[in-house]
């Protein structure tokens, strides 16, 4: 069974309608090119419709094939998971790190319990290979949308534009995407430097900053904007 469909190649109006001819197949079992269709020789036209283009792209879109394609098991507080490029098995998986405070080191000195803000982590996933790409920090406390507005990262190793310095840290290889659940350990545990230097609003300096928000949860009136949403990055 055919279909033949009228369409302008002028349209104006989505919501206008376009015609449709359903045909048997030719009474002789023999198959003819498109443009001969329209002559509707050896056959009989067993319907005659007018459909919006709307309705008729759901139609085309409900008849075709489709195949489920399952995301593999995501990490803890994963927030998204994108496949780059399924054929070479890259990925992009984004997770939330909840506000919280951690110990960690800014050149040879110790600071126990720093404040961070909520953060988005971004990894780049490359068959088994890792590399953290983006951390911006959040202020919303719900759930995180692609309109919700991302900030800068306050402390050092990471840029303005989010993109993330580990020095010669490197992330594990993984087997499964699960594993990401605690690389963020490996970031917080990288020591500070002076790369990229403090970004809040109150001016500070790096050494400042830890010394004060040791033992304090951040201040997130402290965050600076990074001009883009989450749908962005």
């Amino acid at each position: 069974m055919d279909f033949i469909i009228k369409l302008s190649d002028n349209i104006s109006d989505f919501n206008g309608y376009v015609e449709v001819m359903q045909l048997s197949r030719r009474f002789d079992g023999t198959e003819e090119k498109l443009a001969d269709m329209v002559k509707v020789n050896e056959r009989m036209v067993n319907g005659h419709y007018k459909m919006t283009l709307e309705q008729l792209m759901t139609v085309i879109s409900e008849s075709g094939v489709t195949e489920s394609i399952s995301t593999p098991n995501l990490p803890q507080h994963c927030i998204k998971h994108v496949w780059s490029n399924r054929a070479e098995n890259q990925q992009v998986v984004y997770v939330e790190i909840p506000k919280n405070r951690w110990d960690i080191t800014y050149h040879n000195q110790q600071f126990e319990n720093v404040g961070f803000p909520r953060m988005v982590f971004k990894y780049i996933v490359a068959g088994a290979e890792v590399t953290l790409s983006h951390v911006f920090a959040i202020k919303e406390t719900g759930f995180i949308k692609d309109d919700t507005p991302l900030f800068v990262f306050p402390f050092s190793n990471v840029n303005s534009d989010g993109s993330v310095c580990m020095g010669g840290n490197k992330l594990p290889n993984i087997n499964s995407l699960v594993q990401i659940s605690t690389f963020h350990s490996v970031f917080f545990a990288a020591p500070f430097g002076n790369d990229y230097g403090a970004k809040t609003t109150t001016g500070k300096q790096l050494r400042e900053l830890f010394t004060l928000l040791s033992n304090n949860d951040f201040e997130d009136n402290w965050l600076m904007p990074a001009k883009i949403k989450f749908e962005d990055l």
